[in-house]
């Protein structure tokens, strides 16, 4: 009973958490769909990795050159 409850707790999280395709940027949709192995998924403006830790897709700042390469994101 308490595995039964474990992995409907984890399915209600990942499903919770996920996102529909068309609310995902499409730069961070191809780079899911590119790296298929590691289940990759996208939350909270973040890529999220199977261990749960997350990369910050995009800031939301505009930047020069110089900052796009001293300061960048993923959507940079």
């Amino acid at each position: 009973m308490k595995t039964l409850l474990t992995i409907i707790i984890a399915i209600a999280t990942f499903t919770a958490s996920a996102m529909p395709a068309d609310t995902i940027p499409e730069g961070a949709r191809k780079l899911m769909q590119s790296y298929p192995n590691l289940n990759l998924r996208y939350a909270d403006n973040q890529i999220i990795f199977p261990d749960g830790e997350g990369i910050v897709y995009d800031d939301g700042r505009q930047k020069s050159f110089i900052e796009q390469l001293d300061d960048c994101d993923i959507e940079d």
